[in-house]
């Protein structure tokens, strides 16, 4: 597998807004709108359709419809039937009747054939949806309060996993990760926008003001919260230009494994009853879902857990953490894919773009690299660790090899460099870095220690194609080793939403050592606000990392949006 770099378009004016960064040139293209699209996106509707509450009725839910899980039940009831878990969230004080209209098309939700009905719920409900082989499932929640008259939120569809890549057919998958809208903190805030914050609302009283003007600014004080303007105008690209079969979070987005935030955010700085760290698991994690309400009614979203998401082995509210994501954001656990995974899903994978049998395709392979390691955090290479379980699991997945494509993911690589996230402290290892291969470590430890690198010669031999992850907030590819018949594994740094701001680590000894440099004229890594895509095909997948307009980057005359690309085949 050889990587082909696309390097085209001197860029007049790329630069890093306020850093002092010199102008250059990026392995990349850069391109007008993306690429090229045929039409809008599915999904352009909500943003512009007033008839119904966006993203949700905040009178009647805690947030919006959740689509997750979604599977083929191909290995017990035949590869034409799909299932898809969809979960409600209802306010405390209330009780709702609840339907429920699916068709094949939005036209047919008025006279549809299958309609769910449930009466007086309260708190959550879940249920399966199910389809054939369309293209797209489409459904419609109507709700009411005792007798009053029905109410609705908008039609809402998602993509069925019925490509095959055996056939010709591609799968688009997005990659966001490293949101740290738990760091949108501004002490002078006063208390009632400290409130919105804190409950993630303004998230989307961003989308709401985007979706009517691209230009949209906050008022003041909220205009002080650039995480999370940054990450809305990165989901309103997503809701005009993009239709993925599903979304990947590589992590970092709720804040319970970010305590020296919580006192600034009004929860408690040292948590010491079961009711204090409740309240803080329950609060961020809730924060999440809303967050990412524009999305997660209209693509499965899946999360690898990073070390700042609560459960870390040495975070005191592991435990609550873990539990209220299984309420709030459940993912895949053993029973939910033939691969299995972890009982409360914090490890798991799934393939999609397989045949009938289950062969070819997709494999994503979504690791847990903070859940295992001990009781204290790592302060040496050797402290990073899946834990035999998840390793002697990670190691039965690999001897299927009958994949067009492998990518395992997680938040951090197991071992990095051994200092801290600014290289000030040398008494941590962070897992900062994209040190994969032995030699790597020469200088830094005996690689035999580092089980980062019997991970990557396990995955290379596999003939995986990517590792996916996140942490460091740029977009940087690296090709690594030749594996099983000659295919090459790479390593993809997929970017992050966050507002750009640490650019003092890039001035750092072991960044420049092992990232390289993006003040010259060829950097060698991304860092403006954005996401990853990929699209696959049997033979070929493009990695593009693609920046919207907005905070932390300027764009050559003419053109709203960059686009760094690398292809995989």
């Amino acid at each position: 597998m050889n990587l082909k770099r696309r390097d085209f378009l001197k860029l007049a004016g790329l630069g890093l807004t306020g850093t002092g960064l010199a102008t250059g040139r990026l392995f990349s293209r850069v391109a007008s709108t993306g690429l090229p699209k045929a039409a809008p996106s599915p999904l352009w509707s909500q943003l512009a359709d007033e008839e119904f509450p966006f993203p949700y009725d905040e009178s009647a839910f805690l947030c919006a419809e959740r689509v997750y899980n979604l599977r083929p039940r191909s290995f017990l009831y035949g590869p034409s039937l799909w299932r898809a878990n969809l979960n409600l969230l209802l306010r405390p004080e209330s009780a709702l009747d609840i339907k429920v209209y699916v068709a094949d098309s939005r036209e047919g939700l008025a006279g549809a054939r299958v309609v769910h009905s449930f009466q007086d719920v309260k708190d959550s409900l879940t249920l399966f949806l199910e389809g054939h082989d369309n293209e797209r499932l489409y459904y419609q929640v109507q709700y009411r309060k005792g007798r009053e008259a029905w109410s609705s939120l908008s039609p809402k569809s998602f993509r069925l996993p019925n490509a095959r890549l055996s056939k010709g057919g591609r799968v688009r998958v997005l990659l966001i990760s490293d949101d740290h809208t738990f760091d949108d903190i501004d002490p002078n805030l006063p208390d009632s926008h400290r409130d919105l914050m804190l409950s993630g609302d303004y998230i989307n009283d961003y989308l709401r003001g985007l979706r009517a003007d691209p230009g949209w600014l906050p008022r003041p004080p909220l205009h002080r919260l650039p995480n999370g303007l940054a990450l809305a105008r990165i989901l309103v690209h997503i809701l005009n230009n993009e239709d993925p079969d599903f979304i990947i979070h590589l992590g970092d987005t709720n804040g319970i494994g970010a305590s020296y935030r919580w006192p600034e955010l009004g929860l408690p700085a040292a948590p010491s009853s079961e009711a204090e760290k409740e309240l803080i698991a329950r609060t961020l994690w809730l924060r999440m879902r809303k967050i990412y309400s524009a999305l997660t009614p209209s693509f499965p979203m899946f999360l690898a857990l990073g070390n700042h998401d609560g459960e870390e082995s040495w975070n005191s509210l592991r435990t609550q953490a873990c539990q209220w994501r299984n309420k709030y954001f459940p993912l895949p656990t053993l029973g939910t894919y033939p691969e299995g995974g972890h009982h409360q899903g914090k490890y798991y994978a799934f393939t999609w773009g397989a045949d009938g049998a289950g062969r070819g395709g997709a494999e994503f392979i979504v690791l847990d690299c903070t859940g295992f390691c001990g009781g204290t955090e790592p302060r040496t290479l050797q402290d990073w660790t899946l834990g035999a379980a998840q390793l002697d699991w990670l190691g039965r997945i690999l001897q299927n090899r009958e994949k067009h494509w492998i990518f395992p993911c997680f938040h951090h690589v197991l071992g990095g460099w051994p200092a801290g996230p600014d290289e000030h402290r040398r008494d941590v290892s962070y897992g900062r870095g994209p040190l994969f291969l032995a030699q790597d470590y020469q200088g830094l430890a005996d690689p035999q220690t580092v089980e980062q690198v019997r991970i990557t010669d396990m995955v290379s031999e596999a003939g995986a194609a990517a590792f996916l992850y996140g942490h460091d907030h740029i977009f940087h590819h690296r090709p690594l080793a030749e594996g099983w018949r000659g295919k090459m594994l790479h390593s993809l740094c997929c970017g992050s939403s966050k507002y750009i701001g640490e650019v003092w680590w890039w001035q750092g000894k072991y960044w420049r050592t092992f990232y390289g440099e993006t003040s010259v004229d060829n950097p060698s890594f991304f860092g403006p606000s954005g996401y990853a895509r990929l699209d696959i095909a049997a033979e070929e997948v493009m990695a593009d990392y693609i920046s919207p307009p907005g905070y932390g980057a300027v764009y050559p005359s003419g053109t709203n949006t960059l686009v760094s690309r690398v292809i995989l085949d």
